[in-house]
């Protein structure tokens, strides 16, 4: 790709991983894209059939990365399917999930071995949300849904809250849902509306936050008990992704349609960088590498610029549903972007 550090215009970018080792992956509608240079230059790595939703990363192996995606490879019907790369992502396995057609919108997974993972989506035929989960690495994968995700609610994002992988937060179109026997049960704990992502803070897994239709809400023991913090912030547009800081547990970020917000006191202020654009769609975001990111650890962002679209009708559909909206271009970048002190 050459030295830019851009992805643009004809690559539609949908989610981004960067791995504790520094490697950054850049899934587009086509294929994957890897850098280990901090996107400086990128590989294009093919994968048909494959579309990438989130990436996550073993604990303790580098060369092993997992994904949620969606496989297209049987021609009657596509797939919900957990991704797996053992040679540091330039080749993939799918193993699909669940016996009806559906798509893979997000994966977390514990630290603690034999990894407990977590794959995230949708039924294509009964349109009700899912979990999958794997006990044993990903060698195996199970369906842990809740009767309580009806038609439509489908399952934007995943958060495993400490190390055991025991306690899953999901983020649903009716709200967040918690459990703390790895799927066997489930209990709503917080009724917003298009919960589109969820993050944890490494350094205190109790602080949580969640971005939704029209708001964020933050938790301080576990996502038992939530708090809006925010309303309104970025108009009808909903929370694409989140982030907690690893290190401090009041810095966090939230990405939207309309630019980029930070809060470095737990939602108690904000700040809004615009990314000089009208409608500038951050698609996702990510903190990887090293712990030495503590004032702005963030280290990738995915920007999609244009025109913002005219219609005024909220939007749903949480992390991976995106709006239809010129496409000026799309991009990757790893950019530095004013801190919140």
């Amino acid at each position: 790709m050459g030295a830019d550090t851009e992805l643009v215009a004809e690559y539609e970018i949908y989610c981004l991983g960067l791995s504790p080792s520094g490697v950054l992956f850049a899934g587009d509608s086509d294929c994957l894209w890897r850098s280990a240079d901090g996107g400086q230059t990128w590989e294009q790595i093919e994968c048909p059939d494959l579309l990438f939703s989130e990436f996550a990363f073993h604990p303790t192996d580098s060369l092993t990365v997992w994904a949620a995606g969606t496989d297209y490879s049987d021609a009657d019907a596509m797939h919900t399917a957990f991704l797996l790369s053992t040679d540091g992502g330039y080749t993939w396995t799918s193993q699909p999930l669940g016996s009806d057609g559906g798509m893979g919108y997000c994966i977390a997974a514990g630290s603690a071995e034999p990894c407990r993972i977590y794959v995230g989506g949708r039924n294509s035929s009964t349109q009700e949300g899912k979990v999958y989960r794997s006990i044993d690495g990903g060698g195996t994968f199970e369906d842990v849904s809740s009767p309580l995700w009806t038609d439509g609610d489908y399952v934007w994002s995943l958060e495993v809250i400490g190390s055991s992988g025991n306690t899953l937060l999901a983020g649903t179109q009716s709200g967040v849902y918690r459990t703390t026997d790895a799927g066997e049960s489930w209990t709503c704990r917080a009724s917003e509306i298009g919960v589109g992502a969820i993050s944890a803070s490494a350094a205190e897994p109790s602080a949580v936050c969640c971005g939704y239709e029209d708001g964020v809400s933050m938790s301080s023991d576990g996502g038992l008990t939530w708090e809006a913090v925010a309303q309104d912030l970025y108009g009808y547009y909903f929370s694409r992704d989140v982030l907690v800081s690893s290190e401090d547990p009041g810095l966090a970020f939230v990405c939207s349609a309309v630019g980029l917000f930070a809060t470095p006191d737990g939602g108690a202020s904000w700040t809004h960088t615009a990314f000089d654009s009208s409608y500038a769609w951050i698609v996702d975001m990510d903190v990887g590498g090293d712990a030495s990111h503590s004032v702005w650890p963030l280290r990738a962002i995915s920007i999609r610029t244009g025109t913002r679209p005219s219609s005024t009708a909220p939007m749903t559909g949480g992390r991976h549903g995106c709006p239809q909206c010129p496409r000026e271009a799309m991009s990757t970048v790893p950019r530095p972007i004013p801190s919140t002190t």
